[in-house]
């Protein structure tokens, strides 16, 4: 018999009958190959087992495809808090960046007289997804932590976070991080970090100080963030007053970083109210996937279209009204209308 394939690559049924036509009492090996859906199942759980993931918090869920789910608790961030020139501000660890950056927002809120003396040329950064981000620039800032003060330099661009620490820095101060503990060692000290998800998304809003606002007027008052919002970039005010009190608080998209938020407050009443001081206003609600649009080069479209030889003559659609205004007999009535 005339074997049509090699031995080893035989089909159990293929290689009963070789045996029985040709007498062949050869072993032969046979490797039974698994199917993709096994397959794919073992590499899943030897890659949980590589990365150190207990099996426990896997989920496989059925279905054509085997697919597994981390629990929640395994996606979150870690913040630790530093001084910039100065000013406070709660920053995100990512080993996955390469360099440090800096919100634009945070960079402009600092006072000029603490602001870097030069700022260098831009780069484009790289985002994991594909997408290209033109830069503000880079500085040099001078960053404080534990009494110790490191001259960094920042990328100065628009991102989800107030501040990124990157991996050059964390490699440079021969950092280590303890995920389990929540503990970054920088140097021969030792920082707590926080959670992400440990951190609060809703504040409240109160009022700075006593506000006078006159019967029926609209008025724009500053306002103070209860609690430590400098981790939120992006935050929607939502208004908590009734709707009885008369005394309306607008919605709005802010950046609650700093702690103080402008309040656009209206007072529908005939007489004159009074807020105190503390006094709750509104919430402000962590605020995700807002998306710009891009501005586009506005096009005049004229609605109707006027022959140049019919210039001096009232358009078709309005030739029944001119009779009843004496909009044929009024040259200026004739030049407006034929302008909008």
């Amino acid at each position: 018999m005339r074997l049509q394939t090699p031995k080893n690559e035989l089909g159990i049924t293929d290689l009963i009958k070789h045996k029985i036509n040709t007498g062949d009492a050869t072993p032969i090996t046979y490797n039974p190959r698994r199917l993709p859906l096994a397959k794919q199942e073992v590499a899943d759980r030897e890659g949980a087992k590589a990365d150190g993931l207990p099996l426990a918090n896997i989920e496989f869920n059925e279905g054509p495809l085997k697919s597994f789910k981390l629990n929640d608790d395994l996606n979150d961030s870690l913040y630790f808090k530093l001084k910039i020139n100065g000013m406070s501000v709660n920053c995100l660890i990512d080993t996955g960046s390469t360099l440090s950056v800096i919100h634009i927002r945070k960079f402009l809120s600092i006072p000029e007289s603490q602001r870097p003396d030069k700022i260098y040329e831009g780069i484009q950064l790289n985002f994991a997804n594909g997408e290209i981000i033109k830069t503000m620039g880079q500085a040099d800032f001078d960053i404080k932590v534990n009494g110790k003060i490191w001259k960094q330099r920042f990328v100065i661009v628009k991102i989800d976070a107030p501040v990124i620490i990157g991996y050059h820095f964390l490699y440079s101060k021969n950092c280590k991080l303890d995920i389990r503990h929540r503990k970054l060692t920088i140097e021969d000290f030792e920082i707590v970090c926080q959670k992400e998800s440990q951190m609060s998304s809703i504040f409240k809003i109160a009022s700075e100080q006593n506000v006078i606002l006159p019967p029926n007027s609209e008025t724009i008052i500053m306002s103070k963030v209860l609690g430590d919002s400098s981790h939120l970039m992006d935050a929607m005010i939502e208004p908590v007053m009734k709707q009885d009190n008369e005394i309306l608080v607008a919605r709005a998209l802010v950046d609650p970083s700093s702690g103080r938020i402008p309040l656009r407050i209206a007072n529908l009443t005939s007489f004159e109210r009074t807020l105190y001081k503390s006094t709750c206003l509104a919430e402000c609600h962590l605020c995700d996937n807002i998306f710009e649009i891009e501005n586009t080069e506005r096009t005049n479209l004229k609605v109707f279209k006027i022959k140049e030889s019919k210039a001096d003559e009232v358009p078709e659609h309005l030739a029944t009204v001119s009779p009843h205004r004496g909009l044929s007999r009024c040259a200026t009535r004739r030049e407006i209308l034929f302008h909008y």
